[in-house]
């Protein structure tokens, strides 16, 4: 993904990789095939099982579309009609206006897309397949205002998004902060994180005193238990100003890093071997958890 507009299949058993969707040219070409159809700086993806479809963000062009899998059929838009100027709900969703789209995640029963909007600074979510686009928080103004709920919240620049197991509560990594949004009461708050300078780094500490730089990806690693047996979820957050992935622990109130050394690599080089002597580039955006403790982060 990134400035070559294409989406690439990875197969990890035969250790191949193929683009599958893009002609590597930005625009925006609909209802042909994965390698004939044009994107226009895609960045988040998702996977249906359901229905064996990708969705992409396709965030230049202001849409969210569809890709069959595995075949690349075809590439479809699924919402957004294109327009830039602002971001407003439809319960059609191709005359839905969507602004940037940019990381999305999907509950587990297929049936609701969502989203962020970086620059609408907006959480927006789709009823699946084919139903209504409607803003869950957000008003657009830019702030962190806390104790908030539905469209009189405000964020910074809301990026990752993820949903913990239970499907109660949406995690979306905003500027220096990770905050949460409550699915039934659209209630936002602040779960780690203060507003700072991208300079701040504080790590291996409680919740309350952890310190990031600007952060992109977020992802769900899965529940975890305290020593008093209590549970909670566990992320994976990517501090792209400081080049390093963090876990997030909530029941054991705890933040460490989990991979990169800080420094950045050089265009056309990097650093692989023990996790937290690896280096990143100045754009890890994007992330996902396979079985096991297995983490993907793109490095742009």
């Amino acid at each position: 993904m990134g400035t070559a507009h294409t989406i690439a299949f990875i197969d990890m058993d035969s250790e191949s990789s193929s683009i599958v969707a893009g002609t590597g040219v930005s625009g925006y070409t609909d209802g042909v095939t994965g390698l004939s159809a044009q994107l226009n700086t895609p960045n988040g993806v998702v996977f249906d099982r359901k229905r064996s479809l990708l969705y992409i963000a396709d965030t230049q062009n202001h849409r969210i579309r569809y890709l069959t899998v595995p075949s690349a059929t075809y590439l479809l838009t699924i919402a957004g009609d294109g327009g830039a100027q602002q971001s407003t709900d439809s319960a059609t969703p191709l005359t839905a206006q969507i602004m940037a789209p940019y990381h999305l995640a999907m509950n587990h029963n297929s049936d609701t897309l969502y989203w962020t909007e970086y620059y609408s600074l907006l959480v927006r979510k789709m009823l699946l397949p084919d139903g209504a686009v409607s803003t869950i928080a957000g008003s657009g103004g830019s702030s962190h205002t806390d104790s908030a709920t539905g469209t009189s919240a405000e964020f910074e620049y809301p990026a990752g998004i993820a949903i913990n197991e239970d499907e109660t509560t949406i995690y979306v990594s905003d500027s220096y902060r990770i905050r949460t949004v409550d699915i039934a009461s659209t209630s936002v708050s602040t779960i780690v994180g203060i507003t700072q300078t991208a300079a701040a780094y504080v790590d291996g500490v409680s919740l309350a005193t952890a310190r990031f730089g600007q952060m992109q990806g977020l992802c769900y690693f899965g529940e975890a238990t305290n020593s008093m047996g209590v549970s909670g979820p566990e992320f994976i957050a990517l501090d792209t100003a400081h080049r390093l992935v963090r876990s997030i622990n909530v029941p054991t109130d705890y933040v460490k890093r989990i991979a990169g050394d800080g420094v950045a690599h050089s265009a056309g080089t990097f650093s692989n071997g023990p996790a937290l002597k690896s280096s990143f580039g100045a754009a890890i955006h994007g992330c996902t958890v396979l079985k096991g403790s297995r983490i993907i982060v793109s490095d742009t």
